[in-house]
């Protein structure tokens, strides 16, 4: 039986945890700071301690590593393409797959989008029926997105962005991921005089949830580039479901309304994913398909 390590490498935090060959989680997720603006010696050195004390952690010896990195990666060959983004910059054109083979000889490593490893997980491991086609976009700091036709991730397609992520596509003069997002809406608090007091997303959620009008209209807006950004692509593609996960979507009530209204008008089946984080650890075993 082969047993997987689940990692999955933020810019602020790196989270690990064990999987059976099932999906079933056999521990808890652990929590290490990323230290991703270190050099890359004290890089190296840090996420193989992470590694290693992650892989401690089974029951039984791993046997394989699915490994979520930010973009631009060259996820095949397991080399970090990211410059100048404040994360894991020092590991640019770093040959990581050959660096773990080294350090940790009896697993088998494989790296993935973390957008793609919740789209993976999520259509596999749900337990319900799922359409041929669905798009799936987590909202976090960032905007991911994956478009998943018969189980499988299309990635170049007429009828999909480039690896199927819109984030970097073009919206109201800047970039999707810009302006729909955790990050998006963090700016929107920040210049919005009735709310620029407020600390985070979250507590402006709380705000909005307690009956500030200021607030609500803010989650309303976010609500409508929501619809905006990703009608488009659902059009495209077909989908024929369309999948939120992410922190921000457990405020989906917020700003959601416009978007189910599109989806209903449209036929497509519209579903929330709040827990999107543990589905794409699970979406780690799919890298390991045949």
């Amino acid at each position: 039986m082969n047993c997987y390590l689940s990692a999955d490498f933020g810019g602020t935090e790196i989270k690990t945890r064990i999987l059976a060959e099932n999906g079933d989680f056999l521990t808890p997720v652990r929590h290490f700071p990323s230290n991703a603006n270190a050099d890359e010696k004290t890089l190296l050195s840090h996420i193989r301690t992470v590694i290693e004390t992650a892989v401690s952690d089974s029951p039984v010896p791993v046997t394989r590593a699915g490994l979520a990195f930010p973009g631009p990666f060259d996820y095949q060959n397991g080399i970090p393409l990211m410059q100048n983004i404040n994360k894991y910059d020092a590991l640019y054109q770093k040959d990581l797959l050959a660096f773990f083979k080294q350090s940790f000889p009896g697993i088998t490593f494989r790296f993935a989008n973390d957008a793609d490893l919740f789209g993976l997980g999520a259509d596999h491991f749900c337990g319900e029926p799922r359409e041929d086609r669905i798009m799936y976009i987590c909202i976090g700091t960032g905007l991911g997105s994956c478009f998943i036709e018969n189980g499988a991730l299309i990635k170049q397609r007429a009828d999909v962005p480039p690896l199927g992520w819109i984030f970097a596509e073009p919206f109201d003069h800047d970039i999707i991921d810009r302006m729909v997002s955790g990050s998006a809406l963090l700016n929107m608090i920040r210049h919005d005089s009735a709310l620029c007091h407020l600390q985070d997303v979250r507590t402006a959620a709380e705000a909005a949830f307690s009956g500030n009008q200021a607030a609500i209209r803010l989650f309303e807006c976010f609500g409508d580039r929501l619809v905006r950004a990703v009608t488009p692509f659902l059009e495209r593609f077909h989908a024929q479901r369309l999948v939120v996960g992410g922190q921000i979507s457990k405020s989906f009530s917020l700003f959601g309304t416009k978007l189910q209204n599109e989806c209903a008008i449209r036929k497509i089946a519209l579903s929330l994913c709040p827990s999107s984080a543990d589905y794409a650890m699970k979406g780690t075993l799919r890298l390991f398909d045949s």
